[in-house]
């Protein structure tokens, strides 16, 4: 499968191809931001970040691969997904947990990259909200997002909403069918 790689020591991108089976088995373990060792044969090997992968639109299949190549000791910008935990330990008052960020942006050395953050919404009830700033990072991970951005929320369900919006829409209803009536 064709691929590039770019980066530490190719600026300017490299074509190279890799095989698809390999680049199944990253897909299967995360895909994208994840860390890999290319062999290059005579080009020896390299380690690279899996930057963006091309699907087929019709097939779904990969087409394409990029890699970014790094260096083990400087520390790389990467997104990397959020994970909700602990929602089983959170009050039973019918709210919904809303996931309003997917990803963070971290910055760390390579073999640092976490699979994801857990964001802990044990201690949440309805109205709560967790911001970036509030969110733990494991040691050596720096979050980039603005620190006042929302990442999780929870809401009250849509249909306690509703149920409302109708009790009210049904207790009017009788007065304008009543004030309809006198008027003719």
């Amino acid at each position: 499968m064709p691929a590039v790689l770019y980066g530490h020591k190719t600026p300017s991108g490299q074509p190279i191809a890799v095989d698809e089976a390999d680049v199944r088995r990253l897909l299967a373990q995360g895909g994208v931001g994840r860390l890999v060792d290319l062999d290059l044969g005579e080009g020896g090997r390299r380690i690279a970040l899996a930057k963006d992968l091309q699907f087929d639109p019709v097939r779904g299949e990969v087409i394409h691969a990029d890699f970014h190549e790094v260096s083990l000791d400087e520390k790389v910008q990467v997104q990397v997904p959020v994970q909700v935990a602990n929602e089983e330990g959170r009050a039973k008052d019918g709210g919904i947990v809303g996931l309003l960020l997917r990803e963070l942006t971290v910055e760390c050395l390579p073999t640092a990259i976490p699979e994801a953050i857990a964001v802990d919404v044990s201690g949440l009830a309805i109205g709560d909200v967790i911001h970036v700033r509030d969110v733990s990072a494991p040691p050596g991970v720096a979050l980039l997002d603005d620190p006042d951005a929302p990442v999780v929320n929870v809401i009250a369900p849509a249909k306690a909403a509703d149920e409302a919006e109708a009790e009210a829409g049904a207790e009017g209803e009788p007065q304008q069918a009543a004030e309809g009536a006198s008027e003719d």
